[in-house]
C-alpha cells in the first residue's frame, strides 16, 4: 500500500486542556507529541504493516490540498492527514472525486470528521486502521467550489470563526472561540438570514446550520438523523435571536423541546450577505450556493 502522509506541524497548538476539562467540553482525549516523535511513531507503525510511506509537511495555506491532488493524480492508495479539521479539509479538497482514500491521524483541537467516523485518537491505533481498515464512500457537500464534510454554519457562529485569527487560536486554543463569542454577543447585528431551498421554498431565521453529519462541533449533536452517505443535507433554522437556545439545543438529547425547523435538502442558496464557516473554518460571505455530491470521497474507517 502506497501512503502519503501530510502533516501540519502547527496543528493543535495553544492551551493544552487537562483531561477532565476535555471531557466536560467533549473534546476527544489524545496524545500530545512533538512532530519528530509523531513522525517516528507513524512511520514505524505503518512500516510494520508493510506500507510504503512518504512523509511530507505543509509549508503554507493550501499546500495540503496541492500535495493531496498530486498524490491522487499519481494513483496513491491513501493520503493521510495529520492535523486538525483545517488540514483534513484541505486534503479532502485535493482528493474529492478520486480513487485515493483519505486517512486521518487526529492531531488538532477537535477533529470533527474523525469523531464522526469513529476513528481512534491514539496514534498507533489510528495507523492500524489506515493499514487494515475498510474504505467507506461518503458524500461531499460544497459551498460554491469548496468541499466540506460535516457542516456549514451561517451567521453568528461563522462571524466568530472569522474573528478567531491564528495568533489568538495559537495562544488560547479552543478557549479562543469562547473569548470571541462573549465579546461579539454585544456587538453583532443579528440580521435575518434568508435562504432558498432546492424545492424553491424561501426560509429565514437568525441561526442556520447545514448538516451532512450528526455533529456540530466536538461531541455536540445538531442533527441526530443525519447520515454522511445518504445524498442529503439537513437545513436547521432557529427563528429567534437567542444564542442560549441554540446552545441548549446542541447539548440536549430532546431536540423536539426547542423552537427550530429542520428539513432535508440537496441544495440551498444563501440569499443574504452573511458569513459562512465550513467544518469550523471560515469560508467567506454570501450570497452562495450550498450543494452536495453523493459518494464523492473515499475514507479509511475501522
Amino acid at each position: 500500500m502506497r501512503i502519503l502522509v501530510i502533516a501540519n506541524s502547527k496543528a493543535g497548538q495553544g492551551v493544552r486542556l487537562p483531561s477532565f476539562l476535555r471531557r466536560i467540553l467533549r473534546v476527544p482525549l489524545r496524545e500530545y507529541l512533538e512532530l519528530e516523535e509523531l513522525r517516528r511513531r507513524v512511520e514505524t507503525c505503518l512500516g510494520e504493516h508493510d506500507c510504503e510511506v512518504d512523509w511530507t509537511e505543509t509549508q503554507y495555506a493550501g499546500h495540503a490540498q496541492q500535495l493531496a491532488k498530486e498524490a491522487a493524480d499519481r494513483r496513491c492508495d491513501v493520503v493521510v492527514a495529520v492535523g486538525g479539521d483545517g488540514t483534513v479539509n484541505e486534503v479532502v479538497n485535493g482528493l474529492a472525486g478520486s480513487q485515493t482514500a483519505l486517512g486521518i491521524i487526529p492531531a488538532g483541537t477537535a477533529n470533527l470528521l474523525a469523531g464522526e467516523l469513529g476513528l481512534p485518537a491514539d496514534v498507533d491505533k489510528a495507523c492500524a486502521v489506515i493499514a487494515g481498515g475498510s474504505v467507506r464512500v461518503i458524500d461531499l457537500p460544497f459551498v460554491n467550489s469548496r468541499y466540506f464534510t460535516m457542516m456549514a454554519g451561517i451567521g453568528f457562529d461563522a462571524h466568530v470563526v472569522r474573528l478567531v485569527d491564528r495568533r489568538l487560536k495559537g495562544r488560547w486554543g479552543i478557549f479562543s472561540y469562547l473569548i470571541v463569542t462573549m465579546r461579539e454577543l454585544v456587538r453583532y447585528r443579528f440580521d435575518r438570514i434568508e435562504v432558498r431551498t432546492d424545492s424553491g421554498e424561501t426560509k429565514s431565521g437568525y441561526y442556520m446550520f447545514v448538516q451532512n453529519a450528526q455533529s456540530y462541533g466536538s461531541g455536540y449533536s445538531a442533527s441526530p438523523g443525519s447520515r454522511i452517505d445518504d445524498g442529503l443535507m439537513e437545513l436547521i433554522i432557529f427563528p429567534r435571536r437567542s444564542l442560549f437556545t441554540v446552545v441548549q439545543y446542541l447539548l440536549s438529547a430532546e431536540k423536539e423541546r426547542f423552537d427550530f425547523s429542520i428539513s432535508a435538502v440537496r441544495g440551498v442558496d444563501l440569499l443574504s450577505a452573511h458569513d459562512i464557516q465550513i467544518d469550523g473554518d471560515f469560508f467567506g460571505s454570501g450570497p452562495a450556493r450550498i450543494g452536495i455530491k453523493p459518494g464523492y470521497l473515499r475514507v479509511v474507517v475501522p
